[in-house]
């Protein structure tokens, strides 16, 4: 299984000619396209270069400075595309070939060497022909010498420095030393980054690369650095030989305004290696600016590497130990085979024996070895222990940290080799297809539950979603909620959810009769199964959930353990304490939905059903409809047991009597939990606002006219909806294309009517949307009050004052329904393998805006305090 999902920003650079006075050929520059924003004719009738950037910089980037990237030792602007890729839906990103490299290699002729000082000088010549006044610069290896010599003679012309892997000079190591661990540091490279360096040097030319080489350890860069006070991230790589840690260290400590990263599993060339965990350290550096905070978090992987690599470099030296006695050992077996007694039992003893101690000393510092034990470090997926992927909860939680990572969502957050093959699916025939579903889903489940939910651990892993050591003006906590998923993501800020869902593996034969969950058997079976639970976690109360009418096929080899906190877990006291600014804004979010339930015990209640497309009254007293939709799930075998053996055709679940009314399960929220944080808040001088609305779809209309209104903010358009379904959302994307989101729980009447009276509401007040895209989450059964795909499609091209016909997302497929086959709806099993790719494929590059600025804390406050009462929900202090 593969540890994260590589984030893929759907932009390429394009290549440009600078004509550059002075040189004898064009310098080639990748560049980012340029987006949307309300100015581009402006900017297409301005010639002079200067005032060009200066609009794009002012307009379309909200004052940010451009990104130079600048390359390394011969090879060029290649090897860095990836990294300005996924720069670029943030910043105006420039990666020249600088004069003399790439295919800027004609640009001084070839038998003129080239230096440091003139490569600096080569950049600020291309730097005044494109008219870049000021820039942000990156660099990798021999650019960090180049960037401290441009930044030493023209200071003003740099804003943030980010130096990854600056090579020592040969007061430091001698060159043939550096020249050994250039080629150690292979080992850790792609093979393809050895194909781009043989490519770039046969253009530069060996002349011109021994001259480099020459002038790089000549370079005294501990004496430059010491020099530059630009604000300067210094990135050192696990992995990298070249460039180790401890020198980065050194560099870091003696620089007056630097601070010290650490890249894991990372080599020299971590720009072209690891350049998910670069890209995503040097937007924090460059648009969070949290120097101290970064400085921490960096100090905290430095330590750890440290120890990592010492105990690493002692296992490869006593794997390099070992070699004596092994080899002593093949020369006696060849000795003993010369003289004829290699097969006497004692010697054959003997060497078994000693052969075997030599395999336990190398299986003991095998681990050791191990390149993956700092996987644990500054990780973007997190695995929960015990509790599912596959949930609403933890589903959204996974989106927000993917955000504030600078991540988009796909395959709802979840790295599985599975994805790729899931749309095969659904080619089996309808039986296997849901043996498959149900099979895959319960392998999340777990038979130990007394051991597998711990309170602590559990919240450890949750805070961990989320950047280390930065700081928010505003942390979430409470109800689990789509639509302000996405209010968060639009706001810059972490959520910490007070439901989750532990699956349990339960027997079929405890709560399955005839085909069908009886909730009673359910609940009886809960009942034993949750004590020992509820004793060793005093802090949580448990929902045991059955919704035989969407759930069907999940619940058969599995029963809905979800946990409410009501207790602030230590973990979560501490990541307020570590992320929340002085005199932060705890939100407390609490949706009012009640469900009739059974009180079980002390802190167990179980709930029959669950929000969808039917009310509590069904799930407990039955209907026609339940009736029918019982009827129509009966198997072929289960029809012969009512007929031939005369068993009695069920006509409910069974469902016993409620005597509670409590919090629902899913999104309701457990009261418990508030006291702890108000006293917690009161304590550390923190301030509490509480967001409270009733059902969890009464939001969906305020997030989006909140999104419609930053829209028109930042003079974008807004007329683009995208309608969501229950965990299938894109909080990434919809800023970036500039998409209004629209939750809904389910593909369900409901739902559907919500959608239709905000549609209705929107035309009315003359703010129609003209186009938009939709997701629809598939339960794999044709559940009561599910609506099919014809209806939501008609619901929205009915309303869109004038959508494009001719947008295709391939061969006779109109650009509405992404992600789902409509065909197998809601049997498609492949949907979250596909709606990120298709709707990031279905947006118009015209469309794919630059990320903007986080919405302020203060302006989403003014609009609730003004607007909240309009949506049924509330916002006080």
């Amino acid at each position: 299984m593969p540890m994260e999902i590589d984030f893929d920003p759907n932009i390429r650079l394009e290549p440009t000619l600078y004509h550059v006075p002075g040189y004898e050929s064009d310098l080639h520059v990748l560049t980012s396209p340029i987006p949307p924003f309300h100015r581009r004719d402006t900017l297409a009738a301005t010639s002079d270069p200067f005032e060009r950037e200066q609009i794009l910089q002012s307009e379309a980037y909200y004052e940010r400075l451009p990104i130079v990237l600048v390359h390394g030792m011969v090879v060029a602007s290649s090897y860095m595309h990836d990294l300005g890729r996924q720069l670029a839906p943030w910043f105006r990103v420039f990666i020249p070939d600088l004069p003399g490299f790439g295919l800027s290699a004609n640009a001084i002729r070839k038998d003129v060497t080239v230096s440091i000082p003139q490569l600096a000088q080569g950049l600020h010549d291309w730097m005044d022909a494109a008219g870049i006044q000021r820039a942000h610069f990156v660099s990798n290896s021999l650019g960090c010498q180049i960037l401290a010599e441009f930044t030493h003679r023209w200071p003003d012309r740099v804003g943030r420095l980010v130096l990854q892997g600056p090579t020592m000079d040969k007061s430091r190591q001698p060159v043939f030393k550096t020249l050994l661990a250039l080629q150690r540091n292979s080992n850790n490279e792609p093979l393809s980054m050895t194909a781009i360096m043989i490519r770039d040097y046969w253009r530069a030319g060996l002349r011109r690369v021994f001259a480099l080489i020459r002038a790089t350890t000549e370079y005294r860069t501990l004496d430059a650095f010491q020099k530059l006070t630009n604000p300067t991230l210094l990135l050192s790589c696990e992995l990298d030989p070249v460039s180790p840690c401890s020198w980065v260290d050194e560099l870091s400590t003696n620089m007056p305004n630097s601070v010290h990263y650490v890249l894991k599993k990372a080599g020299h060339t971590a720009n072209y290696s690891a350049t998910e965990s670069m890209s995503r350290i040097v937007l924090r550096y460059l648009l969070i600016q949290d120097d101290n905070e970064i400085r921490r978090a960096g100090g905290e992987i430095l330590e750890q590497i440290t120890e990592i690599n010492k105990t690493r470099e002692a296992a490869a030296e006593r794997k390099r130990q070992l070699l004596r006695p092994q080899l002593t050992l093949g020369l006696c077996a060849a000795l003993a085979t010369w003289k004829g007694f290699a097969g006497r039992w004692e010697f054959i003893t003997g060497f078994l024996s000693m052969q075997s101690l030599i395999f336990y000393e190398y299986y003991k510092i095998l681990p050791l070895l191990s390149l993956n034990r700092s996987n644990h470090l500054d990780r973007v997926y997190v695995k929960l222990q015990g509790i599912a992927d596959f949930d609403s909860a933890s589903s959204m939680l996974r989106a927000i940290g993917r955000y504030l990572h600078f991540r988009d969502f796909p395959q709802l957050g979840v790295p599985t080799a599975l994805a790729a093959p899931m749309p095969l699916i659904n080619w089996l025939p309808p039986y296997l297809r849901d043996t498959v579903y149900s099979v895959v889903g319960a392998n999340e489940a777990t038979s130990d539950i007394s051991s597998t939910f711990d309170t602590e651990n559990i919240t450890k892993s949750i805070v961990a979603h989320f950047p280390p050591h930065q700081r928010f003006p505003a942390v979430a906590i409470g109800s689990t909620n789509g639509a302000l998923t996405h209010l968060y993501a639009s706001m810059g800020i972490p959520w910490l959810p007070q439901t989750l869902l532990m699956p349990v593996k339960r027997p079929t034969s405890a709560a399955i009769r005839q085909g069908q969950v009886d909730m009673t058997a359910e609940m009886e079976w809960g009942r034993t199964a949750a004590k020992t639970l509820l004793a060793k976690n005093p802090g949580v109360e448990l929902y045991h959930m059955a919704d035989p009418n969407q759930d069907q096929l999940m619940i058969r080899r599995m029963a809905y353990f979800r946990l409410k906190f009501i207790k602030m877990a230590e973990a979560y006291k501490n990541f307020l304490l570590d992320a929340l600014e002085a005199n932060g804004t705890i939100i407390l979010v609490r949706s009012g939905l009640k469900w009739p339930s059974t009180k079980v015990a002390d802190r167990h209640y179980f709930q029959s059903g669950a929000v969808g497309g039917i009310d509590a009254k069904e799930f407990l007293q039955g209907s026609a409809a339940v009736n029918e939709f019982i009827e129509s799930q009966e198997s072929l075998f289960t029809k012969i047991e009512e007929k031939i053996m005369g068993k009695g055709r069920r006509t409910d679940w069974n469902a016993p009597a409620s005597n509670c009314e409590v919090p629902e399960a899913e999104w309701g929220y457990a009261d418990g939990l508030t006291d702890d944080i108000l006293g917690f808040a009161k304590e550390h001088g923190f301030k509490i606002k509480y967001l409270d609305y009733d059902e969890p779809e009464s939001v969906s209309p305020l997030v989006a006219d909140v999104y419609r209104q930053r829209q028109e903010q930042l003079c974008r358009q807004a007329d683009s909806i995208l309608v969501e379904s229950f965990v299938v959302m894109e909080p990434w994307l919809s800023i970036r294309c500039n998409l209004a989101p629209f939750w809904t729980a389910f593909p369900v009447k409901p739902s559907l009517e919500l959608l239709q009276r905000y549609l209705k509401r929107c035309r009315r007040e003359g703010n129609a949307f003209r186009d938009g895209f939709m997701f629809l989450f598939c339960s794999g059964v044709h559940s009561i009050g599910l609506r099919g795909v014809h209806e939501w499609k008609q619901l929205l091209t009915s309303h869109f004052a004038s959508h494009n016909t001719e947008k295709k997302l391939g061969e006779g497929k109109e650009l509405l329904l992404l992600g789902t086959d409509e065909k197998a709806f809601p049997k498609d099993f492949g949907f979250p393998a596909r709606y990120h790719y298709e709707l990031a494929k279905a947006v118009d590059k015209e469309a794919q805006y630059v990320m903007p600025p986080n919405l302020p804390l203060g302006e989403f406050e003014s609009y609730m305090m003004q607007n909240a009462d309009h949506y049924g929900a509330s916002y006080k202090a």
